[in-house]
């Protein structure tokens, strides 16, 4: 799988921690919940969850890459486009606003 050619959805969310859901799509397959959030251990961190479901008081992931090269380069990926959608957002000035 090439990295490069995963699209990618952002959707802003403003759910606790949760800053986006994100789905991605390669060639026929789509896959929906990726969660971005802010890191519990870091405030500038960004943290990417993959999709999962709750079962027994757990959380259980149901999206896996097993070459933890190609995780990191989609994490990075979906960080990116997250930036990316959130960072064209102009940061207003109340006082730069005429009445």
């Amino acid at each position: 799988m090439d990295i490069d050619n995963i699209n990618i959805t952002v959707r802003p969310s403003d759910k606790g921690d949760t800053k986006a859901i994100v789905n991605i799509s390669y060639d026929d397959i789509e896959i929906n919940g990726f969660r971005i959030s802010k890191s519990k251990y870091d405030d500038n961190e960004l943290w990417v969850q993959p999709p999962a479901y709750p079962s027994g008081g757990k959380y259980h992931k149901i999206f896996f890459l097993n070459n933890e090269a190609k995780w990191k380069q989609l994490e990075e990926k979906i960080i990116a486009s997250y930036i990316g959608d959130t960072s064209g957002v102009p940061n207003l000035d109340i006082d730069d606003i005429n009445f």
